[in-house]
């Protein structure tokens, strides 16, 4: 196996009786990981100091929103689950 991916490239090596569209699908999941498309379009593309400013900021508050979002489902997953087992506690001592 190739270790340096940087300049080889991603691999992506066939397991035994593989279907083409799952291989694909990991070829996708690596590519996208690596994030070798955002840094092509960010090197073809010219942009100015002040629009990169804007987008990356941008990116940050999408970024803290999408985190608080997850908090908020976590704490609620966590509320429900206490729920249930109050209610379970419940009908069991009567």
């Amino acid at each position: 196996m190739l270790k340096n991916t940087k300049e080889n490239g991603i691999c992506v090596i066939t397991r035994e009786s593989e279907s083409i569209e799952s291989l694909l699908k990991r070829f996708k999941r690596k590519v996208t990981k690596s994030d070798i498309l955002k840094e092509f379009k960010l090197t073809t593309e010219y942009l100015k100091p002040s629009v990169q400013k804007r987008k990356k900021s941008l990116e940050a508050r999408r970024r803290i929103i999408k985190d608080q979002l997850k908090m908020e489902k976590d704490i609620q997953k966590k509320k429900k689950k206490k729920g249930e087992f109050k209610k379970h506690e419940e009908t069991t001592s009567s």
